[in-house]
């Protein structure tokens, strides 16, 4: 099925290339992890299930290079999700904000690093640090979690740092931001058009009034009609509005209740 399924979506990509770009890319390079996941990893899995151990018809050697093989796809398919992460807080968070446009070639810097971070994390245990090796059911193979050395050890906490906690963290942060965003944005888009109405209803009173004290020809009557536009849009509320009276024999404001 991971076979079937992703060389089916990369299938689509492929006659498809103008659905490639800085949104799908990491969701493509997913998609091909378990593509070549499923082919390089999994069929000796299945030898080893039908025979009932992996010794039985497989060596030690191919145990660790299944190994290898599982582990580095899947730790670049978590920092894959990580970039799509970041992304989607870009596009919805952050760029209204500050216009953060992801470019091609920062796309593919993230994308190196995530291989060359992988790549690390996937050699060090046939280097020394950590170990591969059966696991309990001894039908597949990956890290050795019972490896109490000091090297051991120390490279299962790295990995528990470095592969859990910090993605963890940085995408939870992510998507508590991009869930709110929503949410203030209606917030204020709802309040500004409130403060449209008002600020409608304001300059149609302006209008009224300056056509009112035009006609008595009492121009400095229009500064205060503009003040009343300026109140509006400051506390706009007409249970405190201060209107004025802007008859030709009386100047003076008046405070409505």
């Amino acid at each position: 099925m991971g076979i079937t399924l992703n060389g089916l979506t990369m299938g689509v990509f492929a006659r498809n290339p103008k659905m490639i770009n800085v949104n799908t890319f990491f969701i493509i390079a997913i998609i091909v992890n378990g593509f070549m996941s499923s082919a390089l990893a999994f069929i000796p899995v299945i030898i080893a299930e039908f025979s009932g151990h992996w010794l039985v018809h497989l060596s030690e050697a191919s145990c660790i290079s299944e190994a290898f093989i599982a582990y580095y796809f899947g730790i670049s398919s978590m920092f894959y999700h990580v970039c799509i992460t970041y992304i989607r807080y870009l596009a919805i968070v952050a760029v209204p904000v500050i216009n953060a446009h992801v470019e091609k070639w920062r796309v593919a810097l993230a994308f190196a690093v995530c291989q060359l971070i992988s790549l690390l994390l996937a050699v060090s245990p046939l280097l020394g640090l950590g170990s591969y090796g059966l696991e309990a059911h001894g039908t597949s193979c990956g890290l050795a979690w019972n490896d109490r050395s000091r090297t051991g050890l120390g490279y299962l906490m790295l990995i528990g740092i470095v592969c859990f906690v910090t993605p963890m963290t940085f995408m939870g942060v992510c998507y508590v931001r991009i869930i709110k965003t929503p949410s203030r944005a209606i917030s204020s888009t709802a309040h500004s058009h409130v403060n449209d109405k008002f600020y409608l209803e304001a300059l149609q009173v302006r209008d009224e009034i300056t056509a009112a004290v035009t006609a008595n020809g009492d121009q400095p009557h229009k500064i205060l009609a503009d003040k009343l536009v300026q109140g509006m849009e400051v506390a706009p509320s007409w249970q405190n509005l201060v209107y004025y009276d802007l008859t030709a024999d009386i100047n003076q404001a008046v405070v409505i209740k």
